[in-house]
């Protein structure tokens, strides 16, 4: 296949797969950020405070919050720009999150294969006006996601977590020096491949 967007139904679903699957390593590394934030020797606690919050919006704020805390120091300024930096990848790559896990397949018959995309679902749009329905017809076409992307997104969080992951470690080594960036608590997550 010459376009980068084609592929078949297999290979596309199996990318919607993979990416939500690499998401959860993102989850899991920010779970290990917040504990290590936390200097706790309770990482179970931990994980089931932030767990327990079920908006990524929350969660990431209270990362946030726990690293000005915890990241006060002057000489710790590089750390802190470089969780500011996670902070914003974090963000963006949930916005993709959510569109590869709540929107919907769109399928069209190219002369030379199916194409495949992911977009917004469609309201009932008899209750608004003309205009009205053609933004949101615009909104839909520009957020939808195509075979390239969902795979891109997939590289993305797997990028990312492997960055998480690492900060985590340092953090965790910061927070308990009987520990060093290697060997870490048992359950501490490994480096995603």
């Amino acid at each position: 296949m010459s376009d980068p967007d084609e592929s078949t139904d297999d290979e596309f679903f199996s990318a919607i797969g993979v990416a939500i699957t690499l998401w959860q390593n993102v989850e899991a590394d920010c779970a290990f950020l917040f504990e290590s934030l936390l200097a706790t020797k309770n990482g179970g606690a931990a994980s089931a405070i932030f767990y327990h919050i079920k908006n990524q919006s929350t969660r990431l704020e209270l990362l946030n919050i726990a690293a000005r805390f915890f990241l006060t120091m002057p000489e710790q300024e590089n750390m802190r720009n470089e969780w500011a930096a996670l902070s914003d990848r974090i963000k963006e790559a949930f916005s993709i999150r959510n569109r590869i896990a709540h929107f919907v397949v769109d399928e069209t018959m190219t002369p030379t294969a199916w194409k495949f995309e992911l977009k917004p679902q469609l309201l009932d749009f008899g209750q608004y006006d003309m205009q009205n329905v053609m933004k949101s017809l615009a909104r839909r076409k520009s957020k939808s996601l195509r075979y390239s992307q969902i795979v891109a997104a997939a590289d993305q969080f797997r990028t990312l977590a492997v960055d998480l992951n690492r900060f985590a470690r340092r953090v965790f080594a910061l927070a308990h020096p009987e520990f060093d960036e290697q060997s870490g608590p048992p359950d501490m997550p490994p480096l995603p491949k």
